[in-house]
């Protein structure tokens, strides 16, 4: 039986109200009020390194979220978002526990899966003009991108080693 002083409990940054894009389909999370509605979507959720979601492959578990407005870190605005803290396993997990409490850490990153209802950025397209631009800019400079409308659930999150959202650190 697994006993507290069996887990560690490090905070993440969960997701954050801005553009999450690994370099082929920009998701806007930063529409006013959506990612916050969903926070506490995020309790419960299994902990999993790299997104590897069969059974027995998670590390642990969201205990808790909190909402953090965005605040400037090194001369660098951050955007608001979800943070949360994580409940996981160190003695299962001695290793992962160990490089998340390392100073500097060796895990820091994060990453969310996420069921979400979207609407395009730019409305003036076609669907076969819009996924053909997703990603690009117009003539303004704007981004193509998904625009998040509403969250509906958060499926699993994961350690990784560098996620879409940059700010998604430890």
């Amino acid at each position: 039986v697994p006993k507290e002083e069996d887990f560690i409990y490090p905070i993440f940054r969960a997701l954050s109200a801005t553009v999450v894009w690994k370099g082929y389909r920009p998701i806007d999370f930063s529409k006013p009020g959506v990612l916050k509605k969903a926070s506490n979507l995020l309790i419960g959720q299994t902990i999993n390194v790299d997104h590897e979601t069969a059974l027995g492959n998670g590390i642990g578990v969201v205990k808790s979220v909190a909402w953090q407005d965005s605040y400037t870190a090194d001369g660098i605005l951050v955007p608001p978002g979800i943070n949360a803290k994580f409940m996981i396993d160190g003695k299962s997990n001695p290793r992962i526990a160990r490089a998340i409490q390392s100073e500097p850490p060796i895990v820091h990153s994060n990453s969310v899966s996420v069921k979400f209802t979207w609407s395009p950025s730019h409305k003036e397209t076609n669907d076969n003009d819009f996924f053909n631009k997703l990603g690009t800019r117009d003539a303004k400079g704007e981004l193509y991108r998904l625009v998040v409308d509403e969250i509906i659930s958060f499926s699993e999150t994961s350690l990784v080693a560098h996620g879409a959202d940059p700010f998604a650190q430890i």
